[in-house]
């Protein structure tokens, strides 16, 4: 808009009206000034910082791993066919520079069954698999001396042991190491949902535990498939498909502080806003009252939250409508604001009942190896890989919410179940309730 100062218009209404056009001009301007700020910050941490991930031939090569385990699956679950009895087994030896431990399964008795007559060694069947054993690997060597009965012909021998995999080389210590270095260390990224109950800020009765279902996509009819039977409060972040689940009339959502405490940080982050930093201090203040009373029953929690926090976030909702008012309306900070008010139910649920807590935390810790380990497994492979990646990082992290080492607990789980662990007891391997066996060499 150009004006010529020389020559201003005397009318009243015009000048307003040229007054207001250029103020709509400058905080059309701001917003886009303050929007492109934001955009060359990100590209400075993205260039600076942390590099992008990129696609590799490592990461196609480790998402094929799971479509040859379901090939092997499906393999598995069809009728053998015979096998010739000279055919040579095509899987290459272990290396030879491995230490070996040797295991002799022997048959127990001298005396043939069928006829009681003596028995003599006539050979023995050597079979290996490779071990872990922290620190480095071994293999177990497992011979099965046969024996021959001369007044009969009998052949008596030690059954083979059972193995976790039908026909693998891996034993169940190797397996949980697997298991821990892919799923726990390294987690892979899929497309996934966690759900986790978490009672200990308030000293509920039920164990920690955290459930991760993979789904295709990130659609409002997957938590609301999931959760079909589940009734009560369900804390949750700012994803909008939650508010289905609240329609029910079964089901109260409470909002995240969190999240919305992260809009104000990024913006404070990309201009050291004076009012991003305010909003920041004043929701410190109520996490400075939870520290305080965490672990203390929902009575008491609620009692100094009426006392101490409800004060709080009243003037805190009053000073965030008075910003609002102020910040360009198309701006980030403005957005930040609106995040929280349109919210503000969900964020001041906590207010009204003890066991609610301020945030998502809980699932946030178990979904943050997800981000550790995106750069080295980016594919899930197959659905039913991301199956098998959301039921092992179920039991990894619920172990870890029970104070329960993963590794061991998943040797020992694997080694009972090779043992034959009753079906109808497998209740008390959950990690709440598992209690390490002694172990016993074989």
């Amino acid at each position: 808009m150009q004006l010529d100062l020389d020559n201003l218009p005397s009318d009243t209404v015009l000048l307003h009206r040229l007054v207001r056009d250029m103020a709509s001009v400058v905080e059309r301007r701001a917003g886009e000034i303050e929007r492109l700020q934001l955009i060359i910050k990100q590209l400075q941490r993205a260039r600076f910082g942390r590099r992008s991930e990129r696609i590799d031939a490592e990461q196609l090569a480790l998402g094929l791993e799971d479509v040859e385990t379901d090939k092997a699956c499906a393999e598995a679950a069809q009728e053998p066919a015979a096998r010739p009895k000279d055919r040579k087994p095509r899987r290459k030896p272990l290396p030879n520079h491995l230490p070996r431990e040797e295991v002799r399964i022997d048959v127990g008795t001298q005396a043939c069954t069928c006829c009681g007559g003596a028995l003599h060694p006539i050979g023995e069947s050597v079979s290996e698999m490779l071990d872990w054993v922290p620190a480095h690997l071994r293999v177990i060597r497992i011979c099965r001396p046969k024996y021959g009965c001369r007044t009969c012909g009998t052949v008596r021998q030690a059954p083979a042991p059972e193995r976790p995999i039908a026909g693998g080389l891996a034993t169940p210590a190797l397996l949980a190491q697997v298991l821990i270095s892919k799923y726990c260390d390294h987690t892979p990224l899929y497309r996934h949902w966690v759900y986790a109950r978490d009672q200990r800020p308030w000293g509920g009765s039920s164990a920690p535990a955290a459930i991760f279902v993979f789904a295709p996509d990130r659609k409002s009819e997957r938590p609301a498939a999931h959760l079909e039977q589940f009734s009560g409060v369900l804390h949750v972040d700012g994803y909008a498909g939650f508010e289905r689940l609240q329609a029910r009339g079964n089901v109260v959502l409470a909002a995240c502080w969190a999240h919305t405490r992260r809009y104000f940080y990024e913006f404070f982050e990309a201009n050291a806003s004076p009012v991003a930093a305010e909003a920041l201090r004043r929701i410190g203040e109520l996490y400075a009252i939870e520290a305080r009373i965490r672990g203390q029953s929902p009575a008491l929690r609620m009692a100094e939250r009426r006392t101490f926090s409800k004060p709080l976030v009243e003037k805190l909702k009053v000073w965030l409508e008075q910003q609002l008012s102020r910040a360009p309306r198309r701006g980030k900070l403005a957005d930040a604001i609106r995040y929280a008010l349109s919210r503000w139910d969900g964020l001041t649920r906590f207010l009204h009942d003890g066991r609610i807590e301020l945030d998502t935390n809980p699932v946030e810790r178990a979904i943050r190896p997800v981000a550790l380990g995106r750069k080295n497994h980016l594919f899930a492979g197959s659905d039913e890989g991301g199956a098998r990646w959301a039921t092992l990082c179920s039991l990894i992290e619920t172990a870890k919410m029970n104070n329960v080492e993963p590794y061991a607990y998943l040797h020992d789980v694997l080694r009972r179940m090779v043992d034959g662990h009753p079906i109808n007891r497998l209740d008390e391997l959950l990690p709440w309730n598992w209690q390490p066996a002694e172990f016993v060499k074989t």
